[in-house]
């Protein structure tokens, strides 16, 4: 993310400054995630919980073809670490802020497939097979499908919150949607 490509060599008090931020980011992520185990039906539309809720997207009936079963989480690692990356930019602390803030994406993509996998094992017990996440935002399926995934999950119970325009707060979060197929 820095752009070190392997070709350069590293300036050792710049290798110094990001090994302390490593460090020092460890004591600002509240990582935290929360699940929602459904049955689903993909026709024209995948339908959640028995008729009641609805999503239209072709990129998603494609994605979740033959799943009967789903699990939608919203995961985060909190506030604290966007907070002092956001403040470092301010401060005119670039390496800093930078730094603060790959580890943030990094880190909340590791929860992600951390509850990628959980997910598999519990679908595996169940002699399911899981595919690939998808998220609000892939192909066609739009943003305003993430207030649904909200309200199903209660993504507030983990400090979650959505914007106007269904974006999450805080930044550093991600929904997804995991279909479970027979074996």
């Amino acid at each position: 993310r820095m752009g070190y490509k392997g070709e350069k060599s590293y300036d050792e008090k710049i290798i110094e400054e990001v090994e302390y931020f490593i460090r020092y980011s460890q004591s600002l992520m509240r990582p935290r995630y929360i699940y929602k185990d459904i049955k689903i039906k993909v026709g024209r539309h995948v339908t959640f919980n028995s008729g009641e809720t609805k999503i239209e997207s072709v990129s998603l009936t494609n994605h979740l073809k033959g799943s009967h079963r789903a699990t939608i989480f919203f995961s985060t690692i909190g506030f604290e670490l966007e907070t002092e990356s956001n403040k470092a930019f301010e401060n005119k602390e670039d390496l800093k802020g930078l730094v603060l803030d790959s580890i943030g994406s990094e880190a909340v993509e590791a929860l992600a497939a951390r509850v990628q996998k959980n997910t598999w094992e519990r679908a595996s017990k169940e002699k399911y097979s899981i595919i690939t996440r998808f998220s609000p935002g892939y192909g066609d399926l739009n943003l305003q499908s993430q207030r649904v995934f909200y309200n199903l999950c209660e993504a507030e119970k983990i400090g979650i919150e959505l914007t106007e325009k269904n974006y999450m707060v805080p930044r550093k979060s991600i929904s997804a949607i995991i279909g479970w197929k027979d074996g």
